[in-house]
């Protein structure tokens, strides 16, 4: 019960020859603290106990940063079952709570030891609901760390250890908002992770002295894929033994200086060069005179292939061409 009495006006009660009143004694009862009324007591050796109210949130403490007037609101409060929001019991919830005047849980501790901050439900050991974590100096974390939402850093963000030990492991999607990405380090080894069923990478290798794109891992071997357009502009060298499916121009569209195309069944296959295509289909390999078409008004307009010779791997020897015909 909080004191109807200052000290001075209880002192002033009880002077030589002031005859105290009944209510006078009962103003010097009640300013006092009473073990069992007020829930505050000390037992011989153990630390100063308190005892919660028997409000829905079992409050302990209220703390004002000047002294209270009628039902002035204190600036924090200690709870032992918080609630959330102060106007719904439901969110209620056992713990050790620090909530601000009107109520609401601003930090909260479970049985478990898991930290709320901004809630009375924490999944982790350290949750922060609402608004964001700000951390000034180093952060530290021994193990996994998920996250579920955008980082944002307006600093340098170093991942991993300088002697690549540690692997970061990225979920989701990686983008790179200013365009660029680095390879630093310098004495970097290829690995295998390129070797596994289903993985691909991208690797800065020492070892091969070059930038490697290691495509997806399939029981047809490595795979790399590009949908858009290649421009190389340097030495273009393949020095693998691999089907090739499509085509190779060299030069622009209209005319272009060399084009190699091997479509699909194999054993088809068209080289230009120029206004000539060295063109095959099988055992027959053709001489044929295109130069490119002019596209206007109502279709094609200009010359048709032209084929100059024909030559049959499989005719016969003998005769005037042997194996080869002009058409």
């Amino acid at each position: 019960m909080a004191p109807t009495k200052a000290r001075q006006d209880l002192k002033a009660k009880f002077v030589r020859n002031a005859i105290p009143t009944e209510q006078d004694f009962k103003d010097l009862i009640d300013a006092p603290l009473n073990q069992s009324d007020d829930g505050i007591f000390r037992n011989s050796g153990e630390p100063l106990s308190i005892v919660a109210g028997n409000d829905a949130q079992k409050r302990v403490l209220r703390f004002y940063g000047t002294p209270p007037s009628g039902a002035t609101e204190p600036d924090w409060l200690i709870s032992l079952n918080p609630g959330q929001d102060p106007n719904d019991a439901a969110t209620n919830r056992a713990g050790f709570g620090i909530a601000d005047g009107a109520g609401a849980t601003r930090l909260y501790l479970d049985a478990t030891g898991n930290l709320g901050v901004g809630t009375n439900d924490p999944q982790a050991k350290l949750h922060v609901a609402g608004g964001g974590a700000r951390i000034e100096g180093d952060l530290t974390v021994a193990g996994t760390t998920t996250f579920t939402g955008a980082i944002t850093a307006s600093g340098p963000v170093s991942l991993g250890r300088d002697d690549g030990s540690t692997n970061v492991v990225m979920r989701g999607p990686v983008r790179a908002a200013n365009s660029d990405v680095y390879f630093t380090k310098t004495d970097h080894l290829a690995t295998g992770i390129g070797n596994t069923p289903g993985f691909a990478a991208i690797q800065n290798a020492q070892n091969y002295d070059a930038l490697m794109i290691l495509g997806r891992q399939t029981t047809s071997g490595r795979i790399v894929k590009l949908w858009d357009r290649l421009e190389v502009n340097g030495e273009f060298r393949t020095t693998g033994n691999g089907d090739f499916d499509g085509s190779l121009r060299v030069g622009t569209t209209t005319s272009p200086l060399l084009l190699v195309g091997r479509p699909n069944p194999p054993g088809a296959g068209t080289v230009r060069i120029g206004d000539w295509l060295l063109r095959t289909n099988g055992n027959i390999l053709e001489i044929v005179h295109a130069p490119p078409r002019i596209t206007g008004l109502g279709g094609g307009v200009g010359t048709t292939d032209k084929i100059v010779a024909r030559f049959d791997a499989n005719g016969p020897a003998a005769g005037p061409f042997g194996r080869l015909s002009l058409p």
